[in-house]
């Protein structure tokens, strides 16, 4: 079901409707005789299914329709978290719950071009709570809704060893509060990066618009180059306003952090 919600709604309703077809043939078909010889095993396993089909019709397209359309659902709900956060005046993201929180940095990072390939807090301070991908790429975020105190350096030693572990390239520790200097310090080179509560909502609030299809599928062809200020990942942009208003550039992830772009064009 995990790879159903990745592919998205148009994906699970081709597959379920496959599925359905598939099903629905067998159930026409008749049982063949067992006999206990070296195809045992196969006319056993083929009547099984042909008995099995006329339920499982409906009811294995029913999970597969039941959960693209639940993965559709909490997309759409993480990026209305982002558009609510984008329009508040609030600037204190502790009145969010811990697993809003989590989604709205489901949504923020979609925002940003990656695939959010799981989401499986085990609680607030569960382990990864989240793991992107960009391209073949893969990055593992930690979410901590904390607002009383400070996220320590354990929190980041802790990401850094299932970054080896799993082999990501980078990751993100995300607070709604701030963090230690000891955790800052930790962090410095090793591709982490550190975004507290007021870094988030600027991120958040930054004036760029989403992707377009057209720079999606360019974003596809071209490899993402490096900010050529800080090294991080850089994404596909549209500039909204000034004189660059229309225009396609690249900006660096890590936005405001970094103001890092490059503005080469892009060739379809």
């Amino acid at each position: 079901m995990i790879a159903i919600s990745r592919a998205g709604l148009p994906a699970g309703l081709a597959l379920a409707a496959v599925v359905f077809i598939i099903l629905r043939w067998l159930s026409t078909r008749e049982p063949i005789a067992v006999e206990f010889d070296e195809g045992f095993a196969t006319a056993l396993g083929w009547n099984t299914l042909v008995q099995a089909a006329p339920a499982l019709q409906w009811a294995v397209p029913g999970l597969i329709l039941l959960a693209a359309f639940a993965a559709s659902y909490r997309r759409a709900f993480q990026l209305s978290l982002v558009k609510d956060v984008r329009r508040s005046s609030s600037s204190d993201l502790g009145k969010l719950g811990w697993r809003q929180f989590e989604e709205l940095l489901a949504g923020h990072f979609r925002t940003l071009g990656f695939e959010v390939i799981s989401n499986h807090g085990s609680g607030p301070d569960g382990g990864v709570d989240l793991r992107l991908r960009w391209n073949s790429e893969l990055y593992l975020v930690q979410c901590k809704h904390w607002r009383a105190r400070k996220v320590p350096v354990t929190t980041v030693r802790e990401l850094f060893g299932v970054m080896a572990s799993e082999g990501a390239v980078g990751g993100y520790v995300v607070t709604s509060g701030a963090f230690t200097s000891d955790a800052v310090a930790f962090a410095e080179g090793r591709n982490i990066e550190l975004i507290n509560g007021q870094e988030l909502l600027a991120q958040i609030r930054a004036e760029v618009s989403e992707p377009s299809p057209a720079l999606q599928r360019a974003s596809e062809r071209q490899p993402a180059p490096a900010c050529p200020q800080c090294g991080s990942i850089m994404v596909l942009r549209l500039a909204k306003k000034g004189l660059r208003a229309g225009s396609e550039f690249w900006g660096c992830s890590r936005y405001p952090k970094c103001r890092g772009t490059r503005s080469e064009s892009i060739q379809d």
